[in-house]
Order: structure tokens, then C-alpha cells, then sequence
């Protein structure tokens, strides 16, 4: 699948309080075509937008996402602690994140994040939320550092492509791409040198690298064969790498 050369992670963590709404239209209105979000599950199985498994760093409540039902979303604010004019927004659901995406035309990189909860069950909560979304909105990309999720969601809804998420490369990871059906590996940019783009595109693999806030670095991996970054910041780039 093609994926923009520039993608927003979490929505442009450096100009807005991540993995939210705003930050998502905040996102498309700079002319980004792609976001990276991370999916992870209350304690009653909804799942939502958020990268940690608890609340200190990016809302204004204290506690974990096992403790929370859907309900109590509407008491936390996740983005007055980034700037007073976040102030009211929520940790979103996946399903509003959906929408979101078929309203702007955005495409998403997934990030399935298990935390504390349980890997099957995050992945049959995700899902099955995609299936009554009927497939709107999208394309979608499916990653993790946790395999066995990927591994899940290659039975669970193979049409949606993986990408292989790891620190640094390891051994055996054409194995594992192989056997995960992966497009592509997604790198630590300070852990990533040519030779790793060559070798993955060799294997018929897209190299993505997080994340990467330096320009002059950018090019320099584009020139290498790199088929795309995640920035907190996309106002650092061309901004047509932002559209493709």
C-alpha cells in the first residue's frame, strides 16, 4: 500500500495535545493525508485513542485505562495540559476516530497498543468496531511492537495490511514479515542505517522510521530509499510529502 512520505504522529504531537480529535483536524488542515494514532482498551472493552496505559501525562485525571468504562470519558479532559484552548477534550473512542477520518479523508497508521490489557481481547474489541464501521473512511494500517497482536489481526481482518514494528532491526525479521504477510517495518530513526532500507526493500518491504523531527536527516534516509517518516511536527517538511 502507499502511505504518505510525511505522517502526522499522534495526530502532530509538537503543535497539539496528541492522539485527539484537534489534533487530527489539526492534522488534515496542514494537508497531511495520513496519521499515526495508538488504539488501546478501558477496562469494559471499549476501544479508544491514547498511547499510555494510564492518565497522569495527557489528561488532567490520575488512574489507569483498566479502571475506566466509556462513561467516564466525559470527565476527563485530555487537552487542557497541552494548552488552555484544548481545554474539553476527550480521549477519543475508536469509533470517533473512524468518522473523523471518513469526514477528512484521512488515511491512519494503527497502532494496536496492549498495555495492561489483554492482546485477544484488544484485538477482537478493534475488530469488531471496524466491522460495523463498515469499512469507512480509511485506508488503514494495522502496527505493533506486540507481534502476537499483529499476528491476531492477520486472521482476524487480513485485507487490512501490517507493518512490523520494532526498536532496532532484529534477527529473524524477514521471518516474521513473512509470516505476518507485512508490507512494511517501521524503525527508530537514531537505530536505522541504509543498509536496513536496502536490505527490507530487497524483501519487498517499505521502511518507515519514528520519530523524526530533523529535515536534514529526512532527506538524507529519502536518498537512501526510505518510504516515509512519523514527525511531531509535518510543518518541517515539503509539504507535499505531507499529501504523498
Amino acid at each position: 500500500m502507499v502511505m504518505a512520505k510525511v505522517i502526522a504522529h499522534r495526530g502532530g504531537a509538537s503543535w497539539v495535545p496528541e492522539n485527539t480529535l484537534a489534533a487530527f483536524r489539526w492534522a488534515a488542515k496542514q494537508g497531511c493525508r495520513w496519521i499515526e494514532l495508538d488504539i488501546s482498551l478501558l477496562g469494559d472493552g471499549t476501544p479508544v485513542i491514547i498511547h499510555d496505559q494510564r492518565l497522569e501525562r495527557t489528561t488532567d485525571s490520575q488512574g489507569a485505562l483498566a479502571d475506566l468504562s466509556q462513561a467516564d470519558l466525559e470527565r476527563i479532559d485530555a487537552g487542557s495540559w497541552f494548552a488552555p484552548a484544548f481545554r474539553g477534550e476527550r480521549i477519543p473512542t475508536l469509533r470517533q476516530l473512524l468518522q473523523l477520518c471518513a469526514d477528512l479523508g484521512l488515511g491512519a497508521n494503527l497502532e494496536l497498543k496492549p498495555n495492561a490489557s489483554n492482546v485477544e481481547a484488544l484485538v477482537e474489541a478493534t475488530a469488531r468496531v471496524l466491522e460495523e464501521a463498515e469499512a469507512v473512511g480509511g485506508p488503514w494500517l494495522f502496527s505493533s511492537f506486540e507481534h502476537q497482536a499483529l499476528e491476531l489481526m492477520a486472521k482476524r481482518l487480513p485485507s487490512i495490511p501490517r507493518g512490523l514494528l520494532y526498536e532496532g532491526i532484529e534477527a529473524g525479521w524477514r521471518d516474521k514479515a513473512a509470516a505476518l504477510g507485512a508490507v512494511s517495518l517501521h524503525l527508530d530513526q537514531a537505530l536505522i542505517d541504509p543498509a536496513v532500507i536496502s536490505q527490507a526493500k530487497a524483501e519487498g518491504l517499505e521502511v518507515f522510521v519514528y520519530t523524526l523531527n530533523d529535515a536534514t536527516r529526512a532527506q538524507a534516509l529519502f536518498a537512501a530509499g526510505l518510504a516515509g517518516l512519523f514527525t511531531d511536527d509535518p510543518l518541517l517538511f515539503d509539504p507535499a510529502w505531507r499529501r504523498g
